[in-house]
């Protein structure tokens, strides 16, 4: 009997190396092989199946092939909860009904189960209905918990700012000296110039200079917090490095620089950034306003094809809200940013290396386009010498082909060059969704083109591709499927809808 031992941690244990992991990987296979049962091991040990991750869950996946295949016949799991731990209880029940339909049943170190038999699966949807009711308190807890430790001002997570750096050992930020002088330069700095002078003089990027005199950093920099709900002002628990009068002078001075009159405005996030194409006709895709307001008296707006009055020509195209391509495509990206920095930079690295090593295949490109061009100069001056006649089948036919082979090796080289791409700036990148949310409008839209090269919007789905690999494989592109239905006003979750 084929069994397979799905190996998972749970979410309360994510990001540490917990003991229950251990003891998954030691006593489920040795229980396996007491029951005379072939362990086969699925090893997602790395992963939580939070809301959002349990698309990301490789062996997951390769289980449900397997089973769907005939190859196991029960799943051992230290509990039934490893399979899935989705809010809704939804997942469970169709993993509870993948067994049953492909005769697997469902075991822990202490009972099997065989969801054909009534009795066990009213047990199994007892136990999914448990985990669910679980996995909510739990969730309230945390976010109880985490907001206590806003209220009381501790630093909760990310990349702090210059010029701070967190200390494990005293849990939260301490002063870095050599950073703490980088970061008085470009403050004084802030005083007397726009934030275009600051990225000059200073070496960095616009969009991070804008973030240096943002109203949240000048506070965080005071050694305070603004509390979002109740806009009270929270004493944080870290040093403070600068007083409010220099705040004062810099936040004067950015007012100083405003240009009177309105600016006019972009009509969404990611319209006129040459990002988002349509994946059918390659027009850009543009931002359409809905006149109509909804029973509930919200409004929805739409991003569509450029091509929106001439359906002939881009039949497959849909409307979607802009909500919805909006948050699948910021919950994609800072997903991918979430991997940290430095593991970014590392795969980046990695891909250059990679492509370095067509240097070889470049020069050997280079050296045969040189050869067709002196071969095809000698066919010239043969011709013009009189030696070869031009009218000559043979002779027109030979330049034929030399020039078609002069043109394939000339978009060979092109693909090879273009391949080799500078790095990006991880610096100015390095934030989370939380600190992305206090940027202004026009501080997202400069952030955004950093992070991605471009994104295909289909019917059902969107193409985004990254400025740098995902992940270890090397791969700069996801797939984010878009829901068929507009969202429901109830779907709001604090800024963001809930998709």
């Amino acid at each position: 009997m084929n069994c397979a031992i799905y190996i998972r941690k749970s979410r309360e244990e994510a990001g540490k190396d917990a003991h229950r992991l251990t003891v998954q990987r030691q006593q489920l296979p040795a229980h396996a092989k007491s029951q005379g049962w072939t362990p086969l091991i699925y090893d997602e040990g790395f992963a939580s199946a939070a809301r959002g991750k349990a698309e990301a869950l490789p062996e997951r996946a390769r289980l449900e092939a397997d089973i769907r295949a005939g190859k196991i016949d029960i799943i051992l799991t230290l509990e039934l909860s490893r399979l899935s731990r989705d809010e809704t209880g939804v997942d469970y029940l169709q993993w509870v009904a993948l067994c049953a339909d492909n005769n697997v049943k469902l075991a822990t170190l202490t009972q099997i189960l065989d969801p054909n038999e009534i009795s066990h699966r009213l047990l199994l949807g007892i136990t999914g209905t448990m985990s669910n009711t679980e996995m909510l308190w739990l969730k309230e807890r945390m976010a109880d918990g985490r907001r206590q430790a806003f209220l009381s001002g501790k630093y909760l997570s990310g990349n702090p700012p210059i010029p701070y750096a967190y200390d494990k050992t005293i849990g939260g930020l301490k002063v870095d000296s050599v950073l703490l002088a980088q970061a008085q330069r470009i403050w004084k700095l802030a005083e007397t110039h726009s934030a275009r002078g600051i990225a000059e003089d200073a070496g960095i990027s616009l969009i991070s200079a804008r973030r240096h005199v943002s109203d949240q950093r000048l506070l965080f920099l005071q050694g305070l917090r603004i509390d979002p709900e109740t806009d009270n002002t929270i004493q944080g628990q870290w040093p403070k490095v600068m007083d409010e009068d220099q705040a004062q002078r810099i936040r004067a001075n950015r007012r100083a620089g405003r240009t009177s009159g309105p600016k006019r405005s972009a009509a969404a996030l990611f319209t006129n950034l040459k990002l988002i194409r349509c994946g059918y006709c390659g027009r850009t895709v543009r931002a359409w306003q809905n006149s109509n307001t909804r029973k509930d008296g919200t409004r929805l707006d739409y991003y569509g094809c450029n091509a929106k009055g001439l359906r002939a020509k881009c039949p497959k195209s849909r409307m979607v809200p802009q909500v919805v391509i909006d948050e699948k495509i910021l919950t994609s990206g800072f997903i991918t940013l979430g991997c940290g920095s430095d593991n970014l930079k590392k795969w980046w690295v990695e891909k250059q290396e990679q492509v370095s090593s067509d240097d070889n295949s470049l020069a050997k490109l280079q050296k045969g386009e040189g050869d067709l061009i002196d071969q095809k100069k000698r066919l010239i001056d043969a011709i013009v010498s009189g030696v070869l006649d031009i009218t000559d089948p043979s002779v027109r036919s030979k330049r034929t082909d030399i020039d078609k082979a002069i043109s394939t090796i000339q978009i060979q080289r092109s693909k090879v060059i273009a391949n080799k791409t500078s790095p990006p700036d991880f610096d100015a990148i390095d934030l989370s969704r939380d600190d992305f949310e206090l940027m202004t409008f026009e501080e997202k839209r400069e952030f955004l083109p950093l992070v991605i090269e471009g994104i295909r919007m289909y019917a059902n789905y969107l193409l985004i591709t990254y400025r740098f690999p995902r992940s270890a494989k090397g791969s700069e592109m996801a797939r984010v499927p878009i829901p068929t239905k507009a969202p429901k006003p109830t779907e709001y979750h604090g800024n963001h809808y809930k998709l």
